[in-house]
């Protein structure tokens, strides 16, 4: 009997450069007409419109090494929230805290809202933090 090694039995052999970079090239001509239409398509939804527009099943590694070997980036849509309007025709206060010296807790609270986004919308975070210990005091989420 005559035994082979499992390695020589699973062995394929390599694409040949030239085969794989013609392969690529065509992949990248589709990605191109996907990203053209669904510009914010990463590597995901790029599978996905392959899948759909091409008939194309692709292993999403090999789509990510693609997009980024042509630089096929999708686009981020950041939605920027301005939480401050320093242009009001309100009174400006003072900063009472110039020129003191914190030397303990509870002697300054400071206290900030902000924005964070969730899946359906945004909330808001309230918290009140002592300016010696750096602790929270207090928070709220509404």
């Amino acid at each position: 009997m005559i035994h082979t090694s499992t390695s020589t039995y699973y062995y394929k052999p390599k694409i040949d450069r030239a085969k794989r970079d013609k392969a690529d090239a065509d992949l990248r001509e589709m990605m191109e007409q996907v990203q053209v239409t669904f510009p914010k398509s990463g590597y995901r939804t790029m599978k996905k419109y392959l899948a759909r527009e091409f008939e194309l099943t692709i292993n999403h590694k090999k789509i990510r090494r693609i997009m980024g070997k042509y630089g096929l980036i999708a686009e981020i849509k950041r939605a920027f929230v301005r939480t401050t309007d320093s242009e009001h025709g309100f009174e400006i206060y003072p900063n009472l805290l110039k020129g003191k010296l914190v030397t303990g807790i509870n002697q300054v609270w400071v206290s900030d809202i902000t924005y964070i986004r969730i899946q359906t919308g945004f909330v808001y975070l309230a918290v009140i933090i002592d300016i010696y210990s750096r602790r929270v005091i207090g928070w709220a989420l509404s």
